[in-house]
């Protein structure tokens, strides 16, 4: 829905569920996992972005298109 609005680009949902992942084996299995500060840095200005964008009537847009998928 959001990457169909322009509000986030492809690949985003794949970042934060590979990302989802690594959070939960950080939490539960005590596993330090390398982290590219660079790739992270450049992923959180990203969703910055697309925050950005966003403003009362394009939310209202995006709630009415998920409730209506």
């Amino acid at each position: 829905m959001l990457l169909l609005s322009g509000i986030m680009k492809k690949g985003t949902s794949k970042i934060l569920k590979k990302d989802k992942g690594l959070r939960i084996d950080n939490q539960y299995c005590l596993k330090n996992k390398p982290v590219n500060f660079e790739k992270l840095s450049d992923f959180i200005l990203s969703i910055k972005k697309s925050l950005d964008k966003l403003d009362d009537k394009k939310i209202v847009e995006i709630r009415e298109k998920i409730e209506n998928f």
